[in-house]
């Protein structure tokens, strides 16, 4: 996803957690500069949310500013629960081949 669909879904995420409208229209300021800009610059949505966080808007606006770091909770939060899942998933054990027990047997019959 590039940047601008990125912020489109940062700003969904933020109405539905009820923020503030003077964090909706910077966000939204954001959003159609993005647009206007174009480019394909793959991100992801908590890096996009730490470029906002890093706004001067949201320096000079505590609202602002908790309205994004509450996101960025949430976010951070799917992300260690998707990474804790993809290492259960490389560490789960691995079932061993028909070929390894054929081999195994026709390494018992020699001894």
């Amino acid at each position: 996803m590039n940047i601008a669909e990125n912020m489109t879904r940062l700003q969904e995420q933020l109405v539905s957690r009820h923020a503030k409208p003077q964090t909706l229209a910077m966000v939204d300021k954001y959003i159609t500069l993005a647009q206007r800009m174009g480019g394909n610059e793959h991100t992801s949505q908590l890096r996009v949310l730490q470029r906002l966080m890093r706004a001067p808007e949201a320096a000079k606006d505590t609202t602002i500013y908790n309205d994004l770091a509450g996101l960025e909770e949430v976010l951070d939060g799917i992300r260690a629960e998707n990474a804790r899942e993809r290492e259960a998933m490389e560490n789960r054990p691995i079932p061993k081949t028909k070929k390894f027990y054929k081999e195994q047997k026709a390494r018992k019959q020699k001894s």
